[in-house]
């Protein structure tokens, strides 16, 4: 038996002893060989595996076979375990390229593009993918709940009633430097956040993630001009329970008007994007004109938690306040603006 054809054997049968014996006094010299010996590696690594040397054996193998299928697929999902998530990003890319309608190559593809945060791309991708297996089978369970996540859409901009929330990036930096060092305003919208350098490079790194990741999704608000005028949030967000907390504040002074439609924006959003039943919104008791607002909004009181918060100026109190998906959608009055500024918005 040749030598390819006994490594195959060897692989299909899992002998990974012998398959180490033949390696021992053999160097690889066919694709099949190159790609074994990766694999042995994987197999015997026990939690400290030679990353570069795997990988430089499935290029090897890769560029000893060019275009085939199960070789790509395998080099790629190296390069995403060992966090070259760029590189398998551009072969997944070549991949995809070579193999246009093959599923195992979309899939790969979808997870390089969630690992560099192509989200647009990953979401495009995986109905691709659906579409090629539903005649056959249905998604993997993985798949179809990253593709009900994807479907909201979270990392595009919302815009209603002229304003624009927007996930912050590195142009915010300044901005949100700022705010976050504005300790009149902070006490009121989030009194734990830090402002040092570290934590603005954190706020907007973490605003990259995905809501299933990061349980929150953060804004920046922009008005009609384009102007950074504050921040918006869905925080502490309970996937199981189906339910998030409400965050919306603009330092300095601002009209109601704009702290509304992102206030309508983000509840919106929240009910008919991300599906969740409930928001919440916590309101410091030092905070009375924020509680009636959230009031005047439509939330409901829920309970007063006592002496709840430490602060430099002594326990403070925290009121509760929820509002349910159905409890949004019978509001008349949020209804009819939502849809208003929503057209609006469609309307350029």
């Amino acid at each position: 038996m040749n030598a390819p054809a006994e490594v195959t054997r060897l692989l299909l049968a899992q002998d990974w002893g012998e398959l180490a014996r033949f390696f021992s006094n053999r160097q690889p010299t066919s694709a099949d060989e190159f790609n074994a010996r990766a694999l042995l590696a994987l197999q015997q690594g026990n939690g400290s595996i030679e990353w570069p040397s795997v990988i430089n054996d499935m290029r090897q193998a890769c560029a000893l076979r060019p275009g085939d299928l199960l070789l790509s697929v395998n080099l790629t999902q190296a390069l995403l375990d060992s966090k070259l998530t760029h590189e398998a990003y551009e072969t997944a890319t070549h991949t995809s390229k070579l193999h246009p309608n093959a599923y195992p190559a979309l899939e790969k593809l979808v997870s390089a593009a969630v690992a560099t945060q192509r989200w647009s791309e990953a979401h495009s991708t995986l109905l691709h993918a659906q579409d090629i297996l539903e005649e056959k089978q249905s998604l993997p369970e993985w798949a179809g709940r990253l593709l009900v996540d994807l479907s909201s859409r979270w990392w595009e901009p919302v815009v209603i009633g002229g304003i624009a929330l927007r996930i912050p990036d590195a142009s915010d930096a300044n901005f949100l430097s700022g705010t976050f060092r504005n300790k009149e305003f902070m006490l009121h919208y989030h009194r734990f956040q830090g402002a040092s350098d570290d934590a603005v490079e954190k706020f907007i790194s973490v605003a990259k993630l995905s809501p299933r990741q990061s349980r929150r999704i953060d804004w920046v608000i922009q008005d009609r001009s384009g102007s950074r005028v504050g921040l918006a949030a869905i925080v502490d967000i309970d996937w199981g329970n189906e339910r998030g907390e409400l965050l919306v504040g603009l330092p300095g002074k601002r009209t109601q008007t704009i702290s509304l439609k992102a206030s309508v924006a983000v509840l919106k959003f929240a009910f008919e994007r991300l599906q969740l039943a409930k928001m919440t919104s916590y309101v410091y008791a030092d905070n009375p004109v924020a509680q009636s607002n959230t009031l005047h909004l439509g939330f409901e009181q829920e309970g007063l938690l006592r002496s709840h918060i430490a602060s430099q100026a002594g326990r403070i109190d925290l009121f509760v306040n929820g509002m349910t998906k159905a409890r949004f959608a019978s509001n008349v009055l949020l209804t009819k603006l939502a849809h208003r500024w929503t057209q609006q918005a469609a309307m350029g």
